[in-house]
């Protein structure tokens, strides 16, 4: 959850590529290590972080993805061309038994659906592969979880009246949902998983209202799928931005309560780190 919330975060300051390094240390947040037989093993946000690479590259981030709260059970991140739209739904450590996703242009301007879901699972000779020593006195649950290897399976969902329905099945479980909207977005999200790409022709006539909106069991929350930003409405956002910058920076060289707002931009992301992958 943490890497897709920051993915979208950055995307919509501007940022147009990104690089990760210390994927083999010791610390906790490790995206992979060395086990003690020298065999270098990702972890589940490698494993994330692939799913990532390999759809969202050449979209376009959809302002919904900013909407997220951190008492929302499940959050959503949206990516979009001409030729696909890819939605990512990250559940919490509770997550609801259903997901219904309908929106305008289903099963036509979307014509075929792809599903695929990133759980993760801890070896049970997690100690022994990575050289760690038992210690019966200390609960070592949290430290297995720094282990935990991510397992990305197909998801065939249920296609009604309400829209395009599946089930999570872990907590803090990622489902990728891939719709194609060209015969070139077809072949691409095919090779996402080895499930079914699933045809959306019958639902073309129930979907005519516009806007997107995700539905929970016990819980509903409509979130609006604008038109991607204009480029001179990027520059002009971009050029506000910087202005905000350079007065803070002025207000800070002051003495004034610039470190306060420095405080409060950074609360955002420190209040995400409770969360799962």
């Amino acid at each position: 959850r943490l890497i897709l919330e920051m993915l979208a975060e950055y995307g919509a300051e501007g940022a147009t590529s990104a690089v990760s390094y210390g994927t083999d240390v010791v610390h906790p947040g490790r995206l992979s290590q060395t086990d003690s037989q020298g065999v270098s093993q990702e972890f589940v946000g490698q494993d994330l972080m692939d799913m990532m690479a390999e759809s969202v590259q050449g979209t376009t981030l959809l302002d919904f993805s900013l909407g997220n709260d951190r008492t929302d059970e499940v959050w959503s991140y949206g990516f979009e061309n001409a030729d696909k739209l890819v939605i990512f739904l990250s559940a919490d450590s509770t997550p609801p038994e259903g997901v219904t996703v309908n929106f305008a242009g289903l099963g036509t301007t979307y014509r075929q659906v792809a599903v695929d879901s990133l759980t993760s699972q801890v070896p049970q000779d997690w100690m022994a592969r990575w050289g760690v020593i038992d210690n019966p006195a200390v609960d070592e649950t949290p430290e297995a979880q720094t282990y935990a290897i991510g397992v990305q399976t197909a998801v065939t969902p249920d296609l009604g009246a309400e829209g395009v329905s599946l089930r999570f099945s872990a907590a803090n479980e990622v489902i990728r949902l891939s719709f194609a909207k060209t015969d070139a977005g077809a072949a691409e999200i095919a090779g996402y998983s080895e499930g079914p790409l699933v045809d959306l022709t019958p639902l073309a006539a129930a979907y005519a209202d516009p806007g997107l909106d995700i539905e929970m069991a016990g819980f509903a929350d409509a979130l609006p799928m604008v038109a991607m930003m204009d480029a001179d409405v990027a520059a002009d956002a971009e050029i506000e931005a910087e202005a905000e910058a350079e007065a803070a920076v002025a207000a800070a060289t002051d003495g004034g309560g610039g470190g306060g707002g420095i405080i409060l931009a950074l609360l955002p992301l420190l209040m995400l780190l409770g969360g799962g992958f």
